[in-house]
């Protein structure tokens, strides 16, 4: 397993990075209500981006707890 730098960090770390992403990305979305707009904004982009790199991370984990 290649580990990242998430991989390193303590869940509660990683989950109050979650529930801070998640809040962004909340009021990213109240602002600007086209879909097509928000994904041309980069900083929308980089957003989801690394949510979606700490749920890998995590769900690298639950597999290695796991045994696979």
């Amino acid at each position: 397993m290649n580990k990242s730098l998430l991989d390193r960090v303590s869940v509660e770390k990683i989950e109050a990075l979650i529930d801070a992403l998640n809040a962004m990305i909340i009021e990213m979305r109240s602002i600007e209500k086209n879909r097509d707009m928000r994904f041309r904004d980069d900083t929308y982009c980089m957003c989801l981006s690394l949510y979606y790199s700490i749920f890998e991370a995590l769900k690298r984990r639950a597999n290695v707890i796991q045994g696979e």
